[in-house]
């Protein structure tokens, strides 16, 4: 049975200093947006799900359908079929799957192949389809009230010793460590995001991502807004 623990491990670390953290440079950073979506404003709680799927080169095409999200490419070709139109989408790129609208998965046949779907997922314990692991259900979003909303999805790269400035969250956020170990620093303190945990930052929240390690260090941001 799946865990929140699994949402992300909380480690606290050693913080001196205001929430600004005054002592890393603001130095070195980019904010990369990777797609930009529609999403109508759900009827009922939903949280955010993130499951991976991992396949060899030799393995079938997959044709399904499921609740709206971005498939993010990890590794390898990604070959997506929606609609009539075939995409070839490539690691550290996005496309977004709306809700129930029936694609195809195929793959490179180069090596093996490892996407992330990052979806919206009811209240509910969501269904794993073969080759697929879940690694994170959130606690169901607060604050949603609009009847539609633009879905974000960008990169923070992050140099040694850069952060990001301090961001006020309107509308629920979802960050993802991609690669390193970030620091995301809120009022409550300072908790550590590795490579593949995942921190939701509920409405009214705020946060800035910091790298006090000597590598580079990419997050993924899934964001919000209300449409006009």
């Amino acid at each position: 049975m799946l865990s929140r623990l699994a949402l992300i491990s909380l480690v606290t670390v050693a913080f001196t200093g205001s929430f600004m953290g005054a002592a890393v440079a603001q130095s070195g950073g980019t904010n990369a947006v990777l797609g930009t979506a529609e999403m109508a404003s759900p009827s009922s709680p939903v949280n955010i799900r993130v499951s991976e799927g991992l396949f060899a080169a030799d393995a079938p095409p997959i044709t399904h359908s499921h609740a709206a999200g971005w498939v993010y490419v990890v590794q390898g070709t990604h070959i997506l079929t929606m609609g009539g139109k075939t995409e070839t989408v490539q690691p550290g790129q996005a496309v977004w799957t709306p809700a129930g609208v029936v694609h195809t998965h195929d793959w490179s046949r180069s090596g093996p192949h490892k996407f992330w779907f990052i979806g919206t997922a009811t209240n509910q314990p969501p269904t794993v389809p073969p080759g697929f692991r879940l690694f994170s259900l959130t606690d169901p979003l607060e604050g949603l009230f609009a009847a539609r909303y633009t879905v974000r999805l960008s990169r923070v790269s992050l140099a040694a010793g850069a952060q990001t400035d301090v961001r006020k969250v309107v509308d629920p956020e979802l960050l993802i460590g991609e690669s390193g170990t970030a620091v995301v620093m809120t009022r409550s303190g300072a908790t550590v995001l590795n490579a593949e945990q995942v921190l939701l930052m509920q409405a009214g929240s705020a946060y800035q991502i910091q790298n006090r390690a000597a590598g580079q260090v990419s997050v993924l941001v899934q964001s919000l807004s209300p449409r006009e």
